[in-house]
């Protein structure tokens, strides 16, 4: 179990006495729509025990997602340094279980150092618009623990989404500029030559990519780039295809293929992942959803996300948020579920950051110049000290 799905559900209750009971309509509808949707899943699945088990994790994403919003709405900007903290904090726990070698490769309390990439993407992205906007000094000590993550981690994937994170910041911010490129450029360089010098693993993927020549050399590159990730893609889409409207059953998946797929049976070019199985969890959390609950599970999963997307979009203040969802949800086509804590956790910031820029009223192009009273204000254009006198 999840600490997160213990601690939620009684922590939800004091959000809501705190606010009154009351609730948002439009996350409780869509939040209804989501449970609706994996509900035929449970009732046709091939392991109900499971698929209720499932099915509460469902739930307590949801009293996640609800209660972030709330907390985020009670504790306004105030949330983001609090954040920045929380971020820094699992980067300094982690130190010492990787020196000691608890840890082979740095990954926090999570299950491994992959995961603990995606759930600091929105620290990334918190980082880089503090670079863009305050400047060097505002990121240092962040630039350092992301940094120290990395080295920690030896995770290829965090370099990803640091990567991605920085260039989904510039385009949304409009500041795409040669020398940012440039230095963008090099310091990603160095990283990956300290990566070569340091990790075999690393050494490994950019001789495998600098001697690609066919197309079993390519194959052989992205078996040892991700892994088994590629055959267990193929099995949910198999699984998928067999169970188009309702899937095999909330959570049940992995179960259904040990049980009806051979391992055999998905290997690429006769080339199989040395720890491929089939009864391992899917990597992509669409055709997760798509195999799990069918068609109707994955179009409610699509209009929640696609309410979030909405309400984040045109909201300069949170683009950090923003482009931490998009960059989050695109490692989620690498890796799964779609019940992770830390992911609901930034649904329901992002949804309570976004409330909270709807309420502050647009900044006015021109100054106010009060005349004749405090109570009466007009608005006016910016003019010369000599105009304004008269």
């Amino acid at each position: 179990m999840k600490v997160a799905y213990l601690v939620f559900p009684f922590i939800f209750p004091l959000v809501l006495l705190h606010n009154r009971m009351r609730v948002n309509r439009r996350h409780a509808l869509l939040g209804t729509l989501f449970v609706a949707g994996v509900l035929p899943s449970v009732a046709f699945s091939t392991d109900i025990k499971t698929s209720l088990q499932f099915l509460f994790g469902v739930g307590v994403c949801l009293i996640i997602m609800g209660s972030m919003y709330r907390l985020t709405r009670a504790i306004g900007m105030r949330t983001v340094g609090m954040l920045v903290w929380i971020y820094r904090i699992t980067v300094i726990i982690t130190i010492p279980l990787f020196v000691s070698g608890l840890q082979y490769r740095g990954h926090f309390t999570l299950y491994e150092a992959s995961y603990w990439a995606i759930a600091l993407i929105p620290y990334f992205c918190i980082a880089f618009h503090k670079l863009l906007t305050a400047g060097k000094r505002a990121f240092v000590m962040d630039g350092l623990f992301i940094l120290t993550a990395i080295i920690i981690s030896q995770s290829v994937s965090m370099v990803i989404w640091v990567i991605l994170s920085f260039v989904g910041l510039l385009i949304a911010m409009r500041m795409v500029r040669i020398r940012y490129v440039m230095v963008a450029a090099m310091t990603f360089a160095i990283l990956g030559a300290v990566a070569y010098k340091f990790s075999t693993r690393a050494e490994g993927i950019f001789d495998a990519l600098w001697n690609i020549a066919d197309w079993d050399a390519a194959f052989s590159a992205l078996i040892l780039i991700g892994g088994n990730r590629l055959q267990r893609v193929l099995v949910a889409y198999q699984a998928a295809h067999d169970h188009p409207i309702f899937g095999v059953g909330l959570g049940a998946l992995k179960n259904f293929t040990d049980l009806h797929f051979r391992t055999a049976e998905f290997s690429i070019t006769g080339m199989s992942a040395v720890d491929f199985d089939t009864s391992l969890p899917v990597t992509n959390v669409l055709l997760e959803l798509a195999a799990e609950c069918g068609i109707i599970g994955l179009l409610a999963f699509l209009l929640l996300l696609r309410f979030i997307f909405k309400q984040c979009k045109n909201k300069p203040a949170i683009i950090p948020f923003r482009i931490a969802l998009w960059v989050t949800m695109l490692s989620l086509m690498f890796e799964s579920s779609y019940l992770r804590p830390y992911v609901w956790m930034l649904y329901g910031i992002s949804l309570g950051l976004s409330s909270l820029h709807a309420e502050i009223q647009p900044k006015r192009r021109f100054p106010r110049i009060r005349l004749f009273s405090s109570t009466q204000e007009i608005a006016f254009p910016e003019l010369s000290e000599e105009l304004v006198g008269k």
